[in-house]
């Protein structure tokens, strides 16, 4: 039996979605053998297009097996309507509310702003977005959304191609509601190409050390660049619940971590080089 390895060389949505999916109508197995959810693997076929996280990308090939190998990382960072023995989080929509006040207090509560979605996310989307939007309404109700996108995943390549199509419909932008660091990075580097001076803040969210170190980049000095996460120690959290399950402990059934600002000017207490994200 012969065997076809589909293996990426770089971060971010590149493509290995779009290959499996053709690859897998002439095979009997699809298997996702490594990595986890926070990959975004977009398909794009007959059926529509689709933003894949865990799931192999042969699940649209009705001839093709699809299996998750032990090597993949199944992390259930979005709510699930089951019962838990212990739930470990980032405040979601803390997020949202504190990219709102960000975003009001550079525009001091004026000017127009977009709003980028990601609703495959499920849950992390609508805390996320809730967070901001019922704030920002609260706490600047001058400042005028002009739409909500869809980027269909948080990968970079497709924001990029998302926020060049707004900026074409949308001649003045003095803000971008980003909920993932990727995403916003995407957003930024179309800002960057479209010669745009008008944009004057731009949020995030996740940690991602990337997007940290462009903070300081000369290039995005005329614009914040923020990023809303919470502390990396949630999995240990979750290491230390779970271990302590498998000895009959009793554990904390819900544990929510706050999210802060991270922009240049405290960026550099959370760069971390040994960070593998």
């Amino acid at each position: 039996m012969s065997v076809i390895s589909v293996i990426g060389a770089q971060s971010g949505d590149e493509g290995k979605g779009r290959i499996v999916d053709y690859i897998a109508q002439n095979c009997q197995v699809a298997i996702r053998y490594q990595g986890g959810d926070n990959a975004g693997h977009t398909v794009v076929n007959d059926k529509g297009k689709f933003g894949l996280h865990i799931i192999p990308s042969g699940i649209f090939n009705p001839n093709t097996i699809n299996i998750v190998d032990a090597g993949a990382v199944v992390n259930f960072d979005r709510k699930l309507d089951v019962p838990v023995t212990s739930y470990v989080a980032g405040d979601n929509r803390s997020m949202g509310v504190n990219s709102a006040h960000y975003i009001a207090e550079k525009l001091d509560g004026q000017g127009k702003i977009v709003v980028l979605t990601c609703v495959s996310s499920g849950s992390v989307n609508d805390d996320r977005l809730g967070g901001f939007l019922e704030t920002i309404a609260d706490i600047a109700p001058d400042i005028e959304i002009l739409g909500q996108y869809d980027t269909g995943s948080f990968a970079r390549e497709d924001a990029l191609t998302v926020m060049a199509d707004v900026l074409m419909a949308n001649p003045q932008i003095d803000a971008v509601f980003s909920m993932d660091d990727e995403t916003s990075m995407g957003a930024l580097q179309a800002i960057v190409e479209a010669n745009r001076t008008d944009v004057k803040a731009i949020t995030g969210g996740g940690g991602c050390q990337a997007y940290f170190n462009l903070m300081n980049e000369e290039q995005y000095q005329n614009i914040w660049v923020c990023s809303a996460t919470y502390l990396p120690n949630m999995i240990t959290n979750c290491v230390e619940n779970a271990a302590a399950i498998l000895n009959g402990e009793t554990v904390e059934h819900e544990i929510v971590l706050e999210s802060s600002i991270v922009d240049r000017e405290n960026v550099q207490d959370f760069l971390n080089a040994d960070s593998p994200y």
